[in-house]
């Protein structure tokens, strides 16, 4: 499954504007060419749980605000027709496999409704002050229910709760940009991938001053980190002084031991699609110890084998993607470069006749001056003047070729 979205490289390489009967033609014509760009293993991750790409959460958020129409207090609250109608006009700013549709509406649901929850979030909460696309009466009926619903209000301290405790809280200063995002900078300031502990790192502490964490948790679970990595890389190097064979030292199990596991899918600090990386068929034992099993000669690498496949997978899906655009845009640009000949030839033949009016019209003054000098010559002896030429027959079409033409009945749809 995949979804392509607008980037700076416009579709094609002909430099000619297409005429604008194109507008009708979704992301294909009008709009700039769709790429997708996926780096490495944790890309698919996120994309397979669908976590935020910049342009999809823009668009929901336009839509929430644009067709809120009732005082909806969450997205459950909407119609199933109204989020309907809300999904195929996020679809029509993207191209999507009509095969991949039922997986990007639950994605869609999914996204719209922790976006909907936060822009709620963020008006009780007084972050967004203006909030000029909410009607005053709707945001009456919101304050009410925020204030009396019992049943609400229990949930909201609930949550705040386990926020607060140690276990559940995840503090960070990442905002809302994707941890992917974040790793592909790193990659480009360092020059190499970033380990989990740079990342960590970089996302819990203060921007302002990067020797502060966010809170205690970031930073007992750091210290912990790194004092178990010098445990561990005492032991490799004792086990190496006895001439023992060894593995590389799995960073991901150390961190997830850790922090005590995974929670939900998930483990503290890494997001979910990292925890799907980090399973593993060894034992913690030997993966913590750096010892490598007895038959890792014969047991292939899986996490090489996912990166290969995956490359494998979105080359053909991109060598596909491409094949079909230009075969739509063949069937679609064909009748249109039709269209455009015929124009030019209508525009030819209308020059040519507004040249032949204006022939016209000056042998017409010249005959005018010539039947005057006639009459007043009338009653002289003088020899009347010759009559001026007759002007070209108009019925010559030089520049307009009607074997050219075609039928026009074609459907240009």
């Amino acid at each position: 499954m995949y979804i392509r979205y607008p980037v700076s490289e416009t579709l094609g390489s002909s430099s000619t504007s297409p005429p604008s009967e194109t507008a009708s033609v979704p992301n294909i014509v009008t709009k700039e060419r769709l790429v997708d760009k996926f780096s490495n293993l944790s890309i698919l991750y996120e994309i397979i749980s669908w976590l935020p790409f910049p342009l999809g959460s823009q668009k929901i958020t336009e839509i929430i605000k644009k067709r809120y129409d009732k005082p909806y207090k969450k997205f459950e609250d909407v119609p199933l027709p109204t989020k309907k109608l809300w999904f195929k006009e996020w679809k029509s700013h993207f191209l999507i496999d009509d095969d991949d549709d039922e997986f990007f509406w639950r994605a869609f649901k999914y996204r719209t409704s922790k976006r909907f929850s936060q822009m709620m979030s963020d008006i009780r909460e007084g972050v967004d002050t203006t909030h000029e696309w909410l009607i005053p009466a709707y945001k009456k009926v919101l304050e009410r229910y925020w204030e009396t619903d019992e049943k609400w209000k229990n949930i909201r301290k609930k949550a705040r709760e386990n926020r607060a405790s140690l276990l559940g809280g995840s503090v960070h200063c990442g905002g809302s940009i994707p941890l992917s995002s974040t790793i592909e900078r790193m990659k480009k300031q360092l020059g190499r991938t970033p380990t989990h502990e740079e990342v960590f790192k970089e996302t819990h502490t203060l921007k302002s001053d990067k020797s502060k964490w966010v809170d205690k948790r970031s930073q007992d679970t750091h210290e912990k980190f790194i004092k178990k990595l010098a445990e561990v890389q005492a032991q490799r190097a004792e086990a190496q002084a006895q001439g023992m064979e060894l593995q590389p030292i799995d960073e991901d199990l150390i961190w997830e031991e850790v922090c005590g596991g995974q929670k939900k899918n998930r483990v503290y600090g890494k997001g979910s699609f990292f925890s799907s990386s980090i399973k593993s068929g060894t034992t913690s034992a030997n993966s913590v110890s750096g010892r490598a099993p007895r038959n890792q000669n014969s047991v292939p690498d899986l996490r090489e084998q996912i990166h290969n496949l995956n490359e494998e997978l979105f080359q053909r899906v991109t060598q596909q993607t491409d094949e079909r655009i230009s075969k739509l845009l063949d069937t679609r640009l064909a009748p249109l470069e039709k269209t455009q000949k015929k124009l030019e030839k209508l525009e030819r033949a209308i020059g040519k006749a507004k040249k032949e009016k204006l022939k016209q019209k000056r042998w017409n003054e010249a005959y005018v001056s010539y039947y005057e000098k006639v009459r007043a010559s009338s009653s002289s002896s003088a020899v009347p003047l010759p009559p001026p030429p007759p002007p070209p027959s108009m019925s010559s079409d030089e520049g307009y070729d009607d074997d050219e033409d075609e039928d026009d009945t074609e459907d240009y749809s």
